[in-house]
């Protein structure tokens, strides 16, 4: 059997036996019907197919089989059809990015948060306690007081570079969100064909194609 790519790939004219002679070319519908028909087991067959941009997707009175040649997953994707819970259009992108962005997001509001929670300037303006044979612990508590003036700031600088970076990896994440079709599937995860948001006439005709397989008579 060739692969799903090639079958999707299929030339339309097909060649007479007997005279040698083209016949009529197949037009897109059947080529596709053809193609899914090839993936068939026996007893089974193709009730509807509905092209989408990024691939195509089969009903058949058995299955439900994804066509997605161009997706970063499998190029062939099936599930039996009792198991389909629904179709429906989403979007999403990579959840690491995402995950990312907001882990980072809460390390920001904490530095930001945290340097006005505490007031590390009103310590240090606290006079240190001065005495006769104190003069080493006068010195070291005025530099520490020296360094406490600056946590503050140094808090709020920091809490705005993690909120930079934060900011990155939310770009990341809304550059690789994308919209697709999701055929929902019991127990395990979606079906996922790339598709754009104006498909959902598309998505309509194969919930309806859903129905008609799984209730004949009311075809």
């Amino acid at each position: 059997m060739d692969g799903p790519t090639s079958l999707v790939d299929e030339t339309a004219g097909t060649v007479d036996g007997g005279s040698g002679a083209l016949e009529e070319p197949v037009g897109p519908v059947g080529r596709r019907v053809e193609a899914f028909s090839r993936l068939c087991y026996d007893g089974e067959s193709v009730v509807e197919v509905v092209p989408f941009s990024g691939g195509a997707v089969g009903v058949t009175t058995h299955r439900v089989l994804a066509l997605t040649p161009d997706g970063g997953g499998p190029n062939l994707q099936a599930v039996e059809r009792p198991n389909v819970t629904g179709v429906e259009m989403a979007a999403g992108g990579d959840e690491a990015q995402g995950i990312r962005a907001v882990r980072y997001g809460v390390y920001a509001l904490a530095l930001v948060g945290g340097s006005y929670l505490v007031d590390f300037g009103g310590v240090a303006s606290v006079d240190p306690p001065s005495g006769t044979g104190a003069g080493q612990v006068v010195n070291m508590a005025m530099a520490m007081t020296g360094v406490l003036a600056l946590v503050d700031d140094v808090l709020r600088l920091a809490g705005l570079g993690v909120l930079a970076v934060a900011l990155l990896f939310a770009a990341a994440y809304g550059r690789s969100r994308d919209s697709y079709l999701a055929i929902g599937v019991a127990g395990g995860d979606p079906l996922c064909v790339p598709a754009s948001r104006s498909e959902s006439t598309a998505a309509t005709r194969l919930r309806v194609a859903l129905e008609k397989a799984s209730n004949p008579s009311a075809g």
